[in-house]
């Protein structure tokens, strides 16, 4: 007798479980390989007489051409590694490798690791692969490792932070983290601030203003003065000046104050010219001078009388201004244009009527405004300004460029491209 034949095909969840038992073994086989290669590497490495530079470098190629199977491999040769490990080739070789699984492993060899030379490694391994995941077991590192690491640790941290998904909580973490260390810690992480983007950084440095000792707080300065700061923050900053009792606080209030061009602090500073102290006269005396684009001399007197001309630029002058200026002539509004620039102490005015006029049609409007913006030194002008050098006109994009080598004192060429990198490192 004929039977029929039937056919038994296999349920989907059995195929997808011998999909993954294949793949499973696949992978295991793979990883086997990928150890037996390292072990074989390793063992070729430890044979040589003697080893050098070069050979280190060709020695972590060999490594990274293994591909990422080879990183549990590389992991639990690290995690075993004795005095004959090559450990700074395996750590180089993960970092290459950037996968972030290795990233406990390196960290641990960073907080734990024999030797100086394999604990800086691991930080830059970790620093190259990136990630978020980093922070957490970094942070730690702030409060027990040595003065020879302790470089290579903010630089790891630095260099994460780039990163604008972790860049919030890891300015937060860094506070809380050093909050109660030594004056010499905070000041590390302050300057490691100054390698954050400005945003991030400010919130940060105004708790260091406010809750840190008066070294802290000049550390702190000392960045504002670089970076630049927002109105919140130059206001501290200004507090400080006028309430501060130490010499050398009150210098670098001064000094940051006239790099960030807060012409409220400029009565203050004229009274530092009558102190007894020398440093705090010539430190007033630059801030000065970088507020008002003025080269006099440290005359007392003579600073007042400035003073007292910039207040006659008052609100109705402008407002006049303002009004010639929106009566729309074209000859007659790049010197109109050009007189705002006497109205220092009303910056914060004069910047926004400006800006519209970076896109007026005419180009001598444009290059006035920019002329002037630069002499302002205003901290919102600078995008604009970076956007006014692809201006179709050679004397707008030379004055755009003008404008933002004055205002920010780098010394960068005139491209485009160089100047929105920096911009946006920057912000």
């Amino acid at each position: 007798m004929n039977l029929p034949v039937v056919r038994l095909l296999p349920h989907p969840q059995c195929l997808a479980l011998v999909s993954m038992c294949l793949l499973g073994a696949l992978s295991r086989g793979a990883e086997t390989e990928a150890e037996t290669a390292v072990g074989t590497i390793l063992k070729e490495w430890q044979g040589a007489a003697e080893h050098k530079a070069q050979e280190e470098d060709q020695l972590v190629a060999r490594l990274v051409a293994l591909r990422t199977e080879a990183v549990p491999a590389l992991m639990k040769t690290l995690a075993s590694a004795d005095e004959g490990t090559p450990a700074v080739a395996l750590i180089r070789a993960l970092g290459q490798l950037k996968d972030p699984q290795a990233v406990p492993a390196l960290a641990d060899v960073a907080a734990k690791g024999r030797k100086t030379s394999e604990r800086v490694a691991a930080l830059s391994a970790i620093a190259a692969i990136g990630g978020g995941s980093a922070v957490p077991l970094l942070l730690p590192l702030l409060d027990d490792t040595g003065s020879e690491v302790m470089p290579a640790v903010l630089t790891t941290l630095a260099g994460l932070a780039r990163d604008r998904g972790i860049e919030v909580s890891l300015s937060s973490a860094l506070y809380a983290a050093v909050k109660g260390a030594p004056e010499t810690r905070q000041c590390e992480v302050i300057e490691l601030l100054s390698r954050m983007r400005k945003r991030t950084a400010e919130p940060l440095l105004l708790q260091f203003l406010t809750q840190g000792s008066w070294r802290v707080r000049c550390s702190a300065m000392r960045v504002i003065g670089n970076m630049g700061a927002s109105r919140g923050l130059s206001a501290a900053v200004l507090n400080i000046l006028r309430t501060s009792q130490e010499p050398l606080e009150v210098k670098e209030a001064a000094l940051a104050l006239g790099r960030v061009g807060n012409v409220e602090a400029a009565a203050d500073l004229i009274r530092l010219l009558n102190s007894s102290n020398q440093a705090l006269r010539e430190h007033a005396l630059c801030s000065l001078q970088q507020l008002s684009a003025c080269s006099f001399s440290g005359d007392p007197a003579i600073w007042t009388t400035w003073l007292e001309q910039q207040k006659k630029h008052g609100p109705e002058g402008l407002k006049s201004l303002t009004a010639a200026l929106a009566a729309g002539d074209a000859k007659l509004a790049p010197l109109i244009i050009e007189d705002m620039a006497s109205f220092r102490l009303q910056k914060d005015k004069v910047v926004p009527i400006l800006l519209p006029c970076l896109q007026n049609g005419e180009f001598r409007v444009r290059a006035a405004a920019c002329n002037v913006l630069g002499q302002l030194g205003a901290a919102e002008a600078l995008p604009p300004l970076v956007g006014c050098l692809l201006d179709s006109s050679p004397e707008v994009s030379f004055a755009a460029w003008r404008a933002l080598r004055h205002a920010t004192g780098k010394g960068l060429p005139r491209d485009y491209q160089v100047w929105r990198a920096w911009l946006e490192e920057t912000e």
